[in-house]
């Protein structure tokens, strides 16, 4: 499993003069042994260690801190399982905790400065934000949202906000989640075709169910939750008797995929849809078709039987909702949404208004009595996952991939709140301040800055777009950014501001400073490179650089220099001040992801999706050697600062090390949930970061 500070050790660096005082070194010293029992498999002596601490939190040390119940629940579950990810996620929850009780967190251990002698030996240092929201879930009393993603479910106060408790998981994506009617259990569909149920209280895991053989796409309790209905890809719906965990059906009609399902309020019926464009009513008890409805000419993504059953809708890829009526399925209206694909829906609980979520971000909520469309909602970047109205109707809650939470009246619209509860897809990450921190840049307009050592997570929201491409000035005080507008901005990290520097009137594909702070190089995907001044904002140089996309850009270490790669697949180094061309690189045999100098300056490294990562000779254009090894495409590349190793990744989700001078695989690491979008080391050279779709940033080290 993936925990935020989950190779976390805690140390207590102030010189103590109290009871309390000791009593937190005492604390410290039990929960780091505790972790390192953990990792070396002895989860009997971690849950003894834990127990020693939890006592000392509440008799001793921390008998005032607000969230002492929160760590001693914590504590108190890591002697009742067997599951190493899992202990190690209740003892690193609880160090977290213990840093707003006035407990300093820090590394334990002081990693290496990473070699070629050392890099083997590379672990994970600690883990940044919580992965990709994949799934969203409100509890009926609409007290809790539960948000699955690559790393496990985060349960949220629907009011404060606050995360109320963290699930690690280890056993593939959660794609699906649902509250039981009394919101006790939560149940959770993964990837791998299981379905999990955890105790809400507790958020221990209570069961798994076996017998899908693909992804779980929908979960429906009935109304007393005894039962549990599940839609998955394998074109099977199934019914569990969620006491005994044991299935009572097996519901086959979907030719295709079974993307939603959804029980009646009074749990004698069930509705689901399809990749097959099909709505098929069904009788729960017998499971037999009540009714085929094939109104709809593309994927039906989402199904739900309003509050009393007298109706269900169905949502669909060809842009239109569909009311049907409750116990016939015959059709009552059509509504038709212009939104794109849409891929949520939820009734209000009057039943007067229904809400739907499109793949374009849009949420719209439609007053039922006029079949009008009553408020168009944006401000989500991503897909819409999940939409919940208040008991009271008077609100509507949306859950998006781009990693975000927002409230929205439903009388005016009006957007009430905005909160992030996991990161979107990362593009980019970059050290700041030597190795204690990171500024990243993600999809959903934020850049975060983000503390290594306690894995804090400072979030600068932006309202309008500002990139998908993001460069970190050199003294780290700003970070530039650009995407499909053209448009480049400057954001100042430490107040937040953000000024347009200029525009280019292309989709700037790649940024990058200069190591003078001086200039900006601006690739586009009409093969432009353009070379823009800082101070002024003008664009000095405008380059007809490739005949198609350029994907990576770089200057030189002394500036005077900047190469760009390109899917023509060739690579070129310009002169800055003239802007002729100086060399052009061909060997790569596919589009050319990315380029970068060595720290000297004498050598090129760029990586393609032909599989390889290159070096190049900078002053004669030679090929000087040629690494093989990924089994994807190679996205992005970064170098060591002795220059002595190179760093590749892309979509096989593996960041491999390489000895610069021979091409020698030193270390493959291994853990991302998707595609790597950035590298980077930081500046002392003893951490490498890696960055990826699946919204983690990972920290990499080598342990003393």
């Amino acid at each position: 499993m993936r925990k935020l500070l989950l190779f976390l050790l805690v140390a207590i660096i102030a010189t103590p003069t109290t009871t309390a005082q000791e009593g937190n070194q005492e604390i410290g010293f039990l929960l780091g042994q505790a972790w390192q029992a953990v990792r070396d498999g002895n989860i009997v002596e971690a849950g003894r260690l834990s127990d020693e601490a939890n006592f000392l939190v509440t008799e001793q040390a921390l008998p005032d801190c607000a969230v002492v119940p929160q760590i001693k629940s914590l504590l108190g579950q890591v002697s009742k399982t067997h599951q190493p990810g899992i202990a190690g996620g209740f003892i690193a929850g609880a160090i977290a905790l213990l840093g707003s009780c006035g407990v300093d967190v820090v590394i334990g251990a002081t990693p290496n400065a990473i070699t070629p002698d050392n890099a083997a030996d590379l672990t994970e240092i600690t883990t940044l934000g919580r992965g990709v929201m994949l799934s969203f879930d409100v509890s009926d009393d609409f007290s809790m949202v539960a948000v699955g993603s690559s790393l496990g479910v985060f349960i949220f106060d629907t009011r404060t906000h606050e995360l109320i408790s963290e699930i690690p998981h280890a056993g593939g994506l959660i794609i699906s989640l649902e509250f039981n009617p009394d919101a006790t259990l939560l149940a959770g569909g993964t990837s791998l075709g299981n379905v999990e149920f955890w105790d809400v209280q507790t958020q221990l895991n209570t069961g798994t169910l076996t017998g899908h053989g693909d992804w779980v796409r929908d979960l429906s309790f009935n109304d007393d939750g005894s039962h549990l209905a599940s839609a998955s890809d394998d074109r099977t719906i199934r019914v569990w008797d969620v006491e005994s965990a044991r299935e009572l059906d097996v519901m086959r009609g979907h030719d295709d995929w079974v993307l939603s399902v959804d029980y009646s309020p009074d749990g004698e019926s069930l509705v689901s849809g399809g990749a097959d464009g099909v709505v098929v009513l069904w009788d729960a008890e017998t499971g037999s078709q009540i009714e085929e409805l094939d109104s709809h000419n593309d994927w039906v993504r989402g199904v739900a039987f309003n509050a009393d059953g007298s109706a269900f809708v169905s949502i669909s890829d060809d842009e239109t909702v569909r009311v049907w009526e409750g116990q016939t399925g015959d059709g009552i209206e059509t509504l038709r949404s212009r939104d794109g694909w849409l891929t949520s829906v939820a009734y209000s609980q009057d039943g007067n208004y229904l809400a739907t979520g499109s793949i374009e971000g849009i949420v719209r909520i439609w007053d039922l009595q006029t079949g009008q469309t009553q408020h168009i909602l944006e401000g989500h970047v991503s897909f819409v996952w999940g939409l919940a109205f208040s008991n009271d109707s008077s609100e509507v809650i949306s859950g998006s991939f781009d990693g975000t939470i927002r409230g929205w009246e439903t009388d005016s619209g009006s957007e009430t709140f905005v909160w992030f509860t996991n990161s979107s897809s990362v593009t980019y990450a970059s050290f700041l301040d030597g190795s204690q921190s990171v500024v990243s840049g993600n999809t959903d307009n934020s850049i975060h800055l983000w503390d290594v050592n306690t894995g804090a997570d400072n979030p600068l929201r932006f309202e309008r777009f500002i990139g998908e491409t993001f460069s970190l000035s050199p003294d780290g005080e700003h970070v530039a950014s650009g995407g499909v507008d053209g448009d480049i901005f400057i954001t100042a990290l430490e107040t937040g501001d953000v000024a347009r520097l200029s525009s280019v009137e292309h989709w700037i594909l790649k940024l990058s400073y200069s190591p003078d702070g001086g200039l900006l190089a601006a690739s586009d995907a009409d093969g432009l490179l353009h070379i823009v001044d800082v101070e002024s904002g003008a664009v000095l140089h405008e380059i007809n650089a490739h005949t198609d996309w350029i994907r990576g850009v770089s200057f030189s270490p002394d500036s005077t220099m900047v190469a760009t790669a390109s899917d023509d697949m060739t690579v070129r180094v310009w002169d800055v001040e003239s802007g002729d061309e100086l060399l052009e690189l061909n060997g790569h045999s596919d589009w050319v992801r990315d380029v970068i100098f060595t720290p000297d300056g004498t050598r090129l490294i760029t990586s393609s999706d032909d599989t390889s990562v290159r070096v190049w000779d900078v002053e004669s254009g030679d090929e000087l050697d040629t690494f093989t090894g990924h089994d994807g495409w190679v996205y992005v590349v970064a170098v060591s600062p002795d220059g002595s190793l190179i760093a590749s990744g892309g979509t096989d989700q593996v960041v491999m090390i390489w000895e610069a001078n021979s091409g020698q695989v030193l270390a493959r690491l291994q853990g991302h949930g998707s595609a790597i979008s950035s590298l980077d080391f930081s500046s002392d050279g003893r951490y490498l970061l890696s960055t990826s779709g699946d919204g983690t940033i990972w920290v990499w080290g080598v342990e003393e």
